[in-house]
Order: C-alpha cells, then sequence, then structure tokens
C-alpha cells in the first residue's frame, strides 16, 4: 500500500475524493479481517491506510471550512 501525498488529493475533486474516503475505509476493513483470520502479513498496510484515511479527512475539514 503506497501512501497519498496531501497534494495529490487536493487537485482532486469533491465527489472523487469522497468516493476515494469510502474505498479506503472499506479497504481497511477488509484488511482488518484477513488480520484477524491470519491471511495476511502485511502488518505495515494497516497504519498507511488509517493515515490515508485521516489525510482525505483532513483535506475534506478545510474544503468544508473555506466554503463556510
Amino acid at each position: 500500500m503506497k501512501s497519498m501525498k496531501p497534494e495529490e488529493l487536493r487537485k482532486m475533486p469533491l465527489p472523487e475524493l469522497r468516493k476515494q474516503l469510502d474505498e479506503q475505509k472499506t479497504a481497511l476493513y477488509q484488511h482488518r479481517v484477513q488480520t484477524v483470520l491470519m491471511q495476511t502479513k502485511d502488518t505495515d498496510a494497516h497504519r498507511v491506510m488509517r493515515k490515508n484515511i485521516a489525510r482525505m479527512m483532513t483535506i475534506l475539514h478545510e474544503r468544508e471550512t473555506t466554503q463556510s
């Protein structure tokens, strides 16, 4: 899993960013399930996914506060 750069996320249109956020949350859930079932060895991906989600949520919040 590759971490996303904030510059890349800021260039995305709002609907695409929200869609990407939903996809990341789903992927994180699936990764948690795989970890519990001992089907994955990539423990670093969990941390990267959480940080990507946090970056996306931060940028969404920035956009919401600047529009108000």
